[in-house]
């Protein structure tokens, strides 16, 4: 049990990492944007490069589920439990963790896009435009995080195997059809949760207007 516990933190610490890099990306641009030309934007893609890499960390928290549902130490608590007693309150307190563990991997997700969306906004880009390219590349890297095993700095020791498993995967219509499936699983949490964290937002700060500080081109799906 100790070493789930060691890989929870771990996982907690990996998915932290393109949240950082987001606030860096949002804070280091601003300073650039009003004085420097474009083309110095450039020193900032060795940034851009880690956070992209890091960001399906985030995602890879929301399938931590599986092993409440198929861990047979989990498995064995269920069962072992009677539905009257009150030894099944541990079995809520498991369930109750692995949400909030998800939950933090969703909020990651988002906090660490969020940033990096309004920098390019800035920019004069349209965010959504990259939506489907963009979760398309996060859902195939959960899948090869989940299923192969690779872990994200394999990027720079073994960039050769991780893009031929890639390539593999995207040849493949039915591990296609999953990362498809997935990648709109994610756009709509990105969505969802965005509107809940501004509306959260708007509630702790309490501005004496209505006006919710969205953005509605992030929102558009369908472009013009």
């Amino acid at each position: 049990m100790s070493g789930l516990f060691l890989g929870i933190g771990w996982n907690a610490l990996l998915a932290m990492i393109p949240l950082v890099a987001a606030v860096l990306l949002d804070r280091i641009s601003r300073r650039f944007d009003s004085a420097s030309p474009r083309p110095s934007r450039l020193w900032m893609l060795p940034l851009g490069i880690v956070w992209l890499a890091f960001l399906p960390n985030t995602c890879y928290l929301m399938t931590e589920w599986r092993h409440f549902l198929f861990d047979e130490r989990f498995v064995a608590a269920r069962q072992s439990v009677d539905p009257n007693s009150i030894a099944v309150i541990r079995v809520v307190i498991h369930a109750a963790c692995f949400l909030l563990y998800s939950g933090f991997g969703v909020v990651c997700f988002v906090m660490a896009i969020r940033p990096v969306s309004d920098m390019l906004a800035r920019w004069g880009m349209r965010p959504y435009r990259l939506a489907v390219p963009f979760f398309l590349a996060t859902s195939l890297g959960v899948y090869l995080g989940l299923i192969v095993r690779l872990n994200t700095w394999d990027l720079a020791t073994r960039p050769g195997y991780v893009c031929k498993v890639a390539l593999g995967a995207i040849l493949n219509p039915r591990l296609m059809t999953i990362v498809i499936a997935y990648a709109i699983v994610l756009w709509l949490t990105y969505l969802a949760t965005d509107v809940w964290l501004a509306g959260l937002s708007y509630r702790l700060r309490r501005p004496g207007n209505l006006k919710v500080g969205l953005n509605a081109e992030k929102y558009r799906i369908v472009p013009r």
